[in-house]
């Protein structure tokens, strides 16, 4: 898998708060102001996805075994940040968009031969208080998956894009490393982007936070979201994945 080239080294603030490790990005190292950016951005569900091309195409683990988060995740967030806002407005200027905030199946799309191998295993929104369901549903369409999974399925992991109140981030699955990441690219009061981790077991505390974060942030407690389950295709012969 090839690598990333992209050399960035943020000053990355950590805390604990019971078994959720948190990461926070410095403020200028989120969508909106990574790479000397003025405006705003509205790329996130982008974003999203092509950190999840990433993370799967590099083999990408999010953390390394003394609990720091990894070169390779900062260096994919940014590489991800960048070509998603590029993307976005390139979009935005051919006037190929409906709505500045993008679903998850016009992402990949326009993500084009980048998103080649990456399929959308199931789209459920729910019109339920997030803080009192996410986790439920959550751990109740994992098993599922691990019950019936796809055909074709290459390896174990599984990319979930949540979205609410018109924020996309992306949780990552992974079973080797029986880890649950969250990866949230935008801008928090005084941080930049924010990465999340905990040991699949204490995925409740994982939701409480993330939802506790929408709440001191920027008020939200939403009562509508969306959970995106991807995942990526084995390759065929003659296939080969995008770089």
């Amino acid at each position: 898998m090839k690598s990333s080239n992209t050399l960035v080294e943020p000053e990355i603030e950590s805390e604990t708060r019971g078994h959720v490790r948190v990461y926070w990005f410095p403020r200028d190292f989120s969508q909106s102001r990574f790479g000397d950016r003025a405006t705003g951005s509205n790329a996130c569900t982008l974003i999203a996805l092509l950190m999840a091309q990433r993370c799967y195409q590099q083999e990408i683990k999010i953390c390394t075994p003394d609990n720091q988060i990894s070169k390779a995740t900062v260096n994919a967030l940014a590489e991800s940040i960048l070509e998603g806002n590029a993307l976005h407005e390139a979009l935005l200027a051919r006037g190929a968009l409906r709505h500045v905030n993008m679903t998850v199946p016009e992402a990949i799309a326009a993500a084009g031969a980048r998103a080649k191998f990456v399929c959308e295993w199931r789209s459920l929104v729910y019109l339920m208080d997030l803080g009192a369901s996410l986790f439920e549903q959550l751990a109740e369409t994992l098993a599922d998956w691990e019950r019936n999974p796809p055909p074709r399925r290459h390896g174990h992991d599984l990319y979930v894009v949540l979205i609410a109140d018109n924020r996309s981030v992306l949780l990552v699955f992974q079973k080797d490393q029986d880890r649950v990441s969250l990866i949230d690219s935008h801008q928090h009061q005084a941080h930049g982007a924010v990465v999340v981790q905990v040991q699949t077991a204490y995925l409740q505390q994982l939701c409480a936070w993330y939802n506790s974060l929408l709440q001191s942030c920027y008020g939200a407690r939403p009562e509508c979201y969306e959970l995106s389950y991807l995942y990526f295709k084995c390759f065929e012969a003659g296939e080969m994945p995008s770089g």
